[in-house]
């Protein structure tokens, strides 16, 4: 019976053969190359002047831009559109205050009377450049893009939504167990989206439904089963292709509307694509998967007192055994309009126990583990539409209990829609025309946007054409553009790209007959660029000595300044604030500013004793220090642009958004960390600011201990570490504040002491806390 279906399924493939006659023959149209030189000469001074836009009498003209690949020729349906012809305007005046002259334009208007030119015939239409082919964008019935069960190595363009909707069905005698007989249909709905390039994800919805008379009910259901993954791949060769993927699987509970978060099933996949149809080497693609399935959704059955059977396993689609996955898929994309595949695919189950064996299981053999060939033709009637049509023959017979079992056969529908952003461009052939009057020739204009300082091409640079209606032009990953076609006089454009200086309005002279090369030089714009900052402290003598620095931007960035080892950081342009502090010397904090692309050296001073020195960009100090109690220098003020207004507020003598209660200090807001680090977020940095100004204020608390506890959930040890941490991290960010080190210790409890239970998400944010106690203070 195997052998007269898999004839069958030959068959088939062979049948489908006559509708690959179908492809339109490859025109083999090569272009010139985009970079040619320039025949009118050098690129003209920068200056302003009129743009007359396009001609309305020019013939349009194919783009000679160097393609990348051999094109692939496609029919297109409905995609021709009327040409909106460019209307002379008067030019307008330079925005940067160049001087235009707009008296130099030499072509002339056609008279009235003239009736207007008659567009040319279009000859044929060849989409070019922006989206792969469909056959490369469809979905698998998982929902990340591949075969039937394979997956491929692509990813998809960025930006990019796939929507998949597969159904799935066979009915066997036989199947699971000798004597009974199932009636088997699945469905599946997928949403994939690439949201930058290399990058897959996706989301799928599954039910099943299995009917089997023989079964206990024998009407088995699954409903909402959700797939959840992710996958990272780029292409290493134009032809070969790499990725990682990874999912996970969520599964209904046995007689509940909720998921059963015990039965949580993952998986892993290496992916290989050999994609010889990318640059038309050859007609065919190889995809190889090979993956592992952890399997947990056999915990739908833990409360069951008896051993499920194989009618209940394959209608509840639980099973118990993890999985070695390998997959072999082979696709003929030979037309744009149908592409056959072949595919295999075997799961091999690990450590089956073989005392297990339920009712109406058979012996565990190789006969048993899950293997299947499939045949399928993917068809695209819309160029953004996939059909699949599969049939899947199974190759092995015997079932055994927790292993997952092998239909007989089975056929498979799926349909993929894919919603790309990206327009498609249309080349055109249209019918020669007489050549016209040497005044009327046409010369084109191309070029390359550059940076000024590395030389190298800018990608995503627009060219604005000024005084005209000319649509924008955007340049490829060379910094290369080109198409547009001017009348002999004047053009002028401007250039302007993230991260560079706009640029100003330049002025092209337009000869006749003759195309324009140009080259367009952008800076880059300091305020984008990083700086490198360096710092060195001395001591008392000018010698090197060891010390923490800190500073204050978004991340509090922090290390150790050695000699001979400077600390060094890389910052946004902007302004930040210094702390140095080292044991037995006085805490320095220093305002800088960091210039984008260049480098800033920074030497800090050191003095022995305690208390803060605030020094002045200029590296002295900002104010005359203010004596604390006892005679000592105590910290200066600090410059208005680098202090932190404290929340308003207070009490028992309250440094703004905190006081003092009884033997510790309360605070209005949180202290809160970024998941589980020792990394303090901006809210708890804003509330520390208000206790670092009480404590500041109020010399006679001596001594302050920085309790932190966290929830119970995981490891003891680990719990433990995380609070000693992040004691560490309060206490080190209210010495950059101006408080004496000498004031403050720490003590991590880790989950020793909590004060709510740690069964709910509320219970363990009440556990994860900082406490302010106070273990010295003035009577």
């Amino acid at each position: 019976m195997r052998l007269f279906r898999l004839i069958l399924l030959a068959l088939g493939l062979i049948a489908a053969a006559p509708m690959l006659a179908w492809a339109q023959p490859d025109p083999a149209a090569d272009d010139d190359d985009g970079d040619v030189d320039d025949e009118g000469g050098g690129e003209a001074p920068p200056g302003d002047d009129g743009d007359e836009g396009q001609d309305p009498d020019a013939k349009p003209e194919k783009s000679e831009a160097k393609p990348a690949k051999k094109r692939a020729t496609r029919r297109t349906r409905s995609t021709k559109k009327a040409t909106k012809k460019p209307t002379k305007k008067k030019a307008d005046e330079d925005e940067d205050g160049e001087d235009g002259d707009e008296g130099d334009e030499p072509a002339a208007d056609p008279k009235p009377e003239e009736p207007a030119a008659e567009a040319p015939k279009v000859l044929e239409e060849t989409p070019v450049g922006g989206r792969p082919p469909i056959n490369r964008r469809a979905a698998s019935i998982d929902g990340p893009m591949g075969l039937d069960r394979v997956w491929s190595a692509d990813t998809g363009n960025a930006g990019t939504f796939r929507l998949r909707f597969g159904l799935r069905s066979f009915s066997a005698d036989d199947f699971p167990t000798q004597g009974s007989a199932s009636t088997f249909t699945g469905t599946s709905f997928a949403l994939a989206y690439t949201p930058i390039e290399s990058l897959e994800t996706w989301l799928r919805v599954t039910s099943t439904s299995n009917d089997n008379p023989d079964g206990r009910p024998s009407l088995l259901q699954t409903q909402g089963d959700i797939d959840l993954g992710l996958k990272g791949g780029v292409f290493v060769t134009p032809n070969i292709g790499l990725a990682l993927a990874g999912g996970l699987r969520l599964v209904s509970g046995l007689g509940s509307s909720g998921f059963d978060l015990d039965g949580l099933s993952y998986e892993l996949r290496a992916l290989f694509t050999a994609d010889f149809h990318r640059d038309d080497t050859a007609p065919v693609r190889v995809l190889v998967d090979v993956g592992f399935t952890g399997e947990g959704s056999e915990a739908v059955f833990a409360n069951q007192a008896q051993e499920p059977d194989p009618i209940q396993e394959w209608g509840l689609q639980a099973y118990r055994y993890d999985r070695l996955m390998i997959g072999l898929g082979l696709e003929f994309p030979a037309s744009e309009y149908v592409s056959p595949f072949l595919e295999y695919r075997i799961g091999t189950p690990f450590l089956v126990e073989l005392s297990r064996r339920g009712r109406d299981s058979d012996e565990f053999d190789f006969n048993t583990v899950p293997h299947t060939i499939a045949g399928g033709v993917r068809a695209f009637p819309l160029e953004e539409m996939a059909l699949d049509l599969v049939f899947r023959q199974g190759l092995s017979d015997n079932v055994f209990t927790g292993v997952a079992a092998t239909p007989p056969w089975e056929i498979v529908f799926g349909l993929t829609y894919t919603l790309d952003p990206r327009p498609q461009i249309i080349e055109r052939k249209v019918e020669a025309e007489a050549p016209k009057a040497v005044a009327e020739a046409l010369s084109a204009v191309r070029g390359r946007v550059i940076d000024s300082a590395t030389k190298k091409p800018i990608k995503g640079a627009i060219i604005e054409w000024r005084g005209s209606d000319l649509s924008p032009q955007v340049t490829d990953s060379d910094g290369r553009f080109e198409g547009y076609r001017f009348k002999p006089g004047k053009a002028r454009l401007r250039v302007s790209a993230e991260g560079y200086i706009r640029s100003k309005t330049k002025k092209l002279t337009i000869k006749q007959g003759k195309d324009r090369k140009v080259t367009l030089k952008l800076k880059a714009d300091p305020a984008s660029l990083n700086g490198e900052l360096s710092v060195e402290v001395k001591g008392p003598r000018g010698k090197p000595m060891g010390a923490n620095v800190t500073v204050s931007d978004e991340k509090n960035t922090s290390g150790d300044s050695l000699p001979g080892a400077p600390f060094k950081a890389t910052l946004k342009a902007g302004r930040y604030v210094l702390t140095v502090d080292t044991k037995g010397f006085k805490t320095i904090q220093r305002p800088i500013s960091i210039e984008g692309g260049k480098p800033k050296a920074v030497t800090i001073p050191m003095q022995k004793g305690k208390g803060v020195i605030m020094l002045g960009l200029d590296g002295l100090p900002a104010t005359a220090p203010a004596p604390l109690s006892g005679g000592r220098a105590g910290p200066v003020s600090t410059p208005r642009y680098t202090a932190t207004p404290a929340a308003s507020g207070g009490g028992g003598g309250g440094g703004g958004g905190a006081s003092i209660k009884g033997n510790s200090i309360r605070t209005r807001g949180p202290i809160e960390f970024e998941g589980e680090t020792a990394r303090l977020t901006s809210k708890s940095r804003n509330t520390l600011n208000g206790v670092a100004a009480l404590l500041k204020r109020n010399s006679g608390v001596k001594k302050v201990r920085v309790d932190a506890h966290t929830d119970g959930q995981g490891d003891a040890a680990q719990k433990r570490t995380l609070s000693i941490k992040r004691a560490q991290s309060v206490k080190s960010y209210l010495v950059s504040r101006g408080v004496a080190r000498s004031r403050l210790a720490t003590k991590g409890f880790g989950a020793d002491k909590p004060i709510a239970p740690n069964m709910s998400a509320r219970g363990r944010a009440q556990n994860n806390r900082i406490d302010l106690a106070i273990l010295e203070m003035d009577k």
